[in-house]
């Protein structure tokens, strides 16, 4: 059973004919799909092997580290005098 991921949905291929692919979201099987083959919304389904590989190898993409300046510290501070406002406001 092959599996691919139309738009942002996981979907289970039912059929492939005539440069078509037949598919059924696997979250909702009351819908069909017939999308060609060629389509720039299709993406391959990663398998497990292939997550554990990436894992293991260190080749995932690494978040992005933001420097904690005085200018962050003074709006975190802000909003946190401003939120307790609030909620004295709310009472």
């Amino acid at each position: 059973m092959d599996y691919i991921v139309y738009r942002k949905e996981t979907c289970k291929i039912i059929e492939k004919e005539d440069g078509y692919y037949r598919l059924v979201p696997v979250n909702d099987t009351s819908i069909k799909y017939k999308v060609p083959v060629d389509s720039n919304f299709l993406k391959k389904v990663i398998t497990k092997e292939e997550i554990d590989y990436l894992v293991k190898n260190g080749h995932l993409p690494q978040e992005e580290e933001k420097e904690i300046t005085e200018e962050n510290t003074e709006i975190i501070k802000k909003n946190k005098k401003n939120s307790k406002k609030e909620d004295t406001k709310a009472k």
